[in-house]
């Protein structure tokens, strides 16, 4: 019985960190998610929002119209942006925006 009870332990925690994805509305992303996409990319729409739930993390891919990609927290934390065009100067960190700014103007 105690072999039985392990086995089927074992297969719930495996089950459950299974990789999940989800094509959500994006009505469910977190507010402080929409906050900072209507700051910082004011001007593109949002096409698909991909809820992905692994290893027990949730996290929250948005694309956006650009071909832009944001990944945010389960709480609406920005994690990664990906993009091939020029990003808006406010993403980058300070820091970083004043150094290429003073050693590389062009």
């Amino acid at each position: 019985m105690k072999q039985v009870s392990l086995l089927l332990l074992a297969s719930a925690f495996i089950l459950a960190s299974c990789e999940k994805e989800k094509v959500v509305s994006e009505d469910k992303l977190p507010t402080t998610s929409n906050t900072y996409i209507t700051t910082h990319f004011p001007d593109q729409k949002i096409v698909q929002v991909v809820k992905d739930i692994d290893n027990l993390t949730t996290t929250f891919e948005v694309y956006l119209d650009n071909g832009v990609k944001l990944e945010f927290s389960k709480s609406g934390e920005i994690l990664e942006i990906n993009g091939n065009d020029k990003l808006p100067d406010s993403v980058i960190p300070t820091p970083i925006l004043e150094y290429v700014t003073t050693h590389y103007p062009d």
